[in-house]
């Protein structure tokens, strides 16, 4: 998107390609002649665009690329047409403030599977520094990344406070503001987005979330969901949630919904590190280490590796859980004692860090903390920890309630008096997912 936005503030000037390097990437050294190459080709296929008879980017050989598209000054708002992952149908687009609207529809287009704007697109209208800051934050939510989320909330409550009854920019700061951990602020952000367009589906979505993740209201919360589902059926992100939630219910359907999800973006690494997770959580190990092979080949995160850890164990491919372990510890400053075998070395390890963590004031790591000492069979301290948990409510925590880790503990009354306040059944484990 970056790149975007700078050939079109350059219209009709070559852009070179160094420019371009140090201009659309965060670290320039990192930038590649083929990756590029991939942003220029995605460009075109979303503008419906032809190389050798460029209507909007023109290639200069081995010099840069420039916008040749004829621009003129818009003084009516433009409205964004529907999400169209292939290319764009409608010509004809201008400028305005700057920015052309051919980018601002584009905006959910170059990556497959973005929000559409809901109502009139008043993008072009905004102030052009509170434009570039909704644009920058649009990108960086695409990266579904923790650091990512964290650096697109300033860039959103600054277009928030330039114009406050811009709805979009209100349910993105909702969607970059929950997976931050900051259940309280995507809440308002969703309320007040929802204020503006009761028919905004990312602020629906997120709604749902806090609903079942904080307030442990999950009939509203399906509500909430069942509206963003029959405004945005396809839609990646409702689609993912919906999975989420009938995993949490138990419901085998959970992977059906999952892999329709994936079907809208099938070069995520989060919705097939997602479907891992589900087939984790349904007791079936080795679907989701092959799942997490593929997502591992689009991106090598370390949550990716940490759950693929899991399920090699929980599959009994010890060869495999111990290659993931040596990756996992390898990223570690100080090194892990493995006299005792690296695979419980880094289990150990993850209780340990947790509990720094939590001494360090990061109280959200009960959740965490719970999980792993159920792991490694120290079930009356995870009980305690769980029991903390319920205090400091956490994306994870429901989850507890369907992770094979938590297996030792399910028929203790602790566990299922705690899952229970979470409004959740606690005999729904990987054993009654498997059943159904």
């Amino acid at each position: 998107m970056r790149i975007l936005v700078l050939l079109v503030r350059e219209a009709g000037r070559l852009v070179p390609r160094s420019a371009i390097y140090s201009r659309a990437w965060d670290d320039p050294g990192r930038a590649t002649e083929r990756g590029l190459n991939t942003c220029i080709r995605q460009i075109r296929r979303a503008l419906g665009d032809d190389a050798r008879h460029p209507h909007y980017v023109e290639a200069v050989p081995r010099r840069g690329y420039r916008f040749v598209a004829a621009l003129a000054d818009a003084s009516e708002p433009v409205v964004a047409g529907p999400l169209r992952t292939a290319r764009v149908e409608r010509r004809g687009w201008v400028i305005a403030g700057g920015l052309s609207a051919v980018l601002l529809a584009i905006v959910g287009t170059i990556v497959v599977g973005g929000w559409p704007e809901s109502g009139r697109a008043r993008v072009a209208h905004l102030r052009p520094e509170a434009r570039d800051d909704y644009l920058v934050a649009r990108s960086l939510l695409r990266a579904e990344r923790l650091d990512a989320y964290r650096r697109a909330i300033p860039l959103l409550e600054r277009v928030t406070r330039f114009d406050s009854t811009f709805a979009p920019a209100h349910a993105h700061l909702a969607t970059a503001r929950f997976f931050a951990g900051d259940l309280s602020g995507a809440d308002a952000a969703a309320q007040t987005a929802l204020r503006l367009d009761p028919a905004n589906p990312e602020a629906l979505v997120a709604r749902a979330h806090v609903l079942g993740l904080r307030d442990w209201d999950w009939p509203a919360a399906r509500r909430a969901l069942d509206r963003a589902l029959a405004l945005a059926p396809r839609e990646r992100m409702v689609l993912h949630t919906k999975a989420f939630f009938l995993a949490l219910e138990g419901s085998p359907e959970a992977i059906r919904w999952m892999l329709r999800a994936r079907d809208t973006d099938p070069t995520s690494a989060a919705v097939n590190g997602d479907l891992g997770l589900l087939y984790f959580w349904a007791g079936l190990p080795e679907a989701a280490l092959a799942q997490y092979r593929r997502a591992l080949a689009i991106e090598e995160e370390p949550w990716l590796l940490d759950c693929a850890f899991d399920a090699a164990v929980h599959a009994g491919r010890t060869d495999d859980a111990a290659r993931y372990a040596r990756a996992l510890l390898s990223r570690r400053a100080a090194p892990a004692d493995t006299s005792g075998g690296v695979i419980d070395a880094y289990r150990i390890l993850r209780v340990t860090a947790t509990q720094a963590l939590i001494a360090g004031g990061d109280t959200t790591g009960y959740c965490r903390l719970a999980l792993y000492l159920a792991d490694v069979g120290r079930g009356e301290e995870a009980l305690d920890a769980l029991e903390r948990a319920l205090a400091r409510p956490s994306l994870e925590l429901p989850t507890l309630a369907i992770d094979p880790r938590m297996e030792s503990l399910r028929d203790r009354p602790r566990y299922r008096a705690a899952i229970r306040r979470l409004g959740l059944d606690p005999t729904r484990g990987p054993r009654a997912s498997r059943a159904g």
